[in-house]
């Protein structure tokens, strides 16, 4: 009697259970069928009718959180920022590494033009997205801005971070390479270009000239100029034919004859090292630093000076005396002996006052002098008077104002001499403005 009790208890359990177990499934999905009408409605633009339907369904399942994103997304889309962010910040708490949230919540601050934020919500998103095409697209929009404000050394980073997605994407590869070089890391945009050169020779010229020109780029500033002028070999298209020339041996002569000219040797003994390395074969090179090598002997050449000062304290032909002056100046001003050019240009403006040359000598021996505000006054001078100045005047007019600290009028001469025969040594000093 006792057994059948027991039995008869245990099936009243079982079966009880079993009747129970429907309703318990089913009140997992409670919120499902609003669900559905909710996305249907917000399709419809409906969005009142629609957020009511989110609504019931997160009241039915407050832990899903994909009700509270499709609630996000029309207050997004009804332009509820607040209330999207609302709904976001919930989503959050059950789930912080959902992707498609960030993204929302970074268009959200795109709308409150807090682009900061917006940018690092696209870096969560690619950091948590699954899918690689998507993992790059986010992080590319974050590479991009930052280089549309200028802040390479970021944009670099992040160049990085697609390169570890995708390390054989040749539009990734030239980013990586081309902001690997805009920061000096030479080593490693050749790293990244060779390790995808088998897929670089089967493109046309026309594509492959990118990728080649960062290569010779990053060979030439290791000072590797073999390597460099090879890779330039396969980057003879378009703009890169014109880049390329500013890294050949002749460029660098150019720089180094315009610093000699303006009696700077220093600097032009420096292009001219420069330029040696990369043309062995180039004789202008090597003529130009025996140039430089031969004011030893104009500083020796005592005897020449004075014969051209007893022939000036004679000469009585006006022409000849101009003619006299003008090579004793450029005597002394080779021989560096500035105080004596200056003496003697002041004589040769005394002489003849309406003569530029000397009154260009006179600011010459003034800069180099480091008198820089009375080298500005006479060139001020020579530019006034003249409507269209010799450009040696202009030049000197740049570096003189860049020596004496006036760096705007510098910058905006050299600006202007981009359009001369003097561009390279303006492009040269601009770059040190930056």
């Amino acid at each position: 009697m006792k057994r059948a009790i027991l039995v008869y208890i245990y099936f009243i359990f079982f079966f009880a259970g079993m009747l129970s177990l429907p309703a318990v499934a089913q009140h997992l999905h409670d919120g499902l069928p609003h669900y559905v009408d909710a996305e249907r409605l917000r399709k419809q633009k409906q969005y009142d009718a629609a957020l009511n339907e989110y609504k019931k369904a997160i009241r039915n399942e407050p832990h899903n959180f994909m009700y509270l994103y499709g609630k996000a997304l029309t207050e997004h889309e009804s332009r509820k920022y607040e209330s999207s962010l609302e709904s976001l910040e919930s989503l959050f708490k059950l789930k912080h590494d959902y992707a498609p949230a960030y993204i929302l919540l970074a268009q959200i601050y795109r709308h409150q033009g807090s682009d900061a934020k917006a940018l690092a919500c696209y870096d969560s998103a690619a950091r948590y997205e699954v899918e690689i095409p998507n993992k790059i697209k986010y992080k590319s929009l974050v590479m991009q801005k930052y280089i549309k404000d200028n802040d390479f050394k970021t944009a670099y980073e992040k160049a990085k971070d697609l390169h570890g997605y995708s390390s054989k994407d040749l539009k990734i590869v030239h980013y990586f390479a081309r902001l690997a070089n805009m920061n000096h890391d030479f080593k490693n945009a050749i790293l990244v270009l060779t390790d995808v050169e088998g897929a670089l020779k089967n493109l046309p010229i026309n594509e492959g000239a990118k990728y080649y020109y960062e290569l010779g780029f990053a060979y030439f500033h290791l000072d590797e100029y073999a390597k460099a002028h090879q890779a330039w070999q396969k980057a003879q298209f378009g703009e890169f034919i014109h880049k390329i020339e500013h890294f050949s041996g002749k460029h660098f002569l150019g720089i180094a004859a315009i610093y000699h000219k303006f009696r700077d040797d220093k600097t032009a003994l420096y292009y001219l090292d420069i330029a040696e390395k990369i043309d062995k074969s180039q004789p202008e090179t090597h003529l130009l630093k025996a140039t430089i090598s031969k004011k030893e002997t104009s500083k020796k050449n005592v005897e020449l000076k004075k014969h051209l000062e007893n022939i000036l304290r004679i000469e009585q032909n006006q022409t000849n005396k101009e003619k006299y002056y003008h090579e004793l100046v450029v005597l002394y001003l080779d021989s560096e002996e500035y105080d004596q050019a200056l003496i003697t240009s002041n004589l040769a403006i005394k002489n003849n006052p309406n003569d530029i040359h000397q009154k260009y000598f006179k600011a010459m021996a003034l800069y180099k002098k480091e008198h820089y505000k009375e080298a500005e006054v006479i060139i001020q001078e020579i530019l006034k008077s003249n409507g269209n100045p010799p450009l040696d005047v202009v030049m000197l007019s740049a570096l003189n104002a860049k020596k004496g600290g006036n760096l705007e009028l510098a910058k905006q001469t050299f600006i202007r001499l981009l359009k001369s025969p003097y561009r390279s040594v303006a492009e040269v000093e601009l770059k040190s403005f930056r």
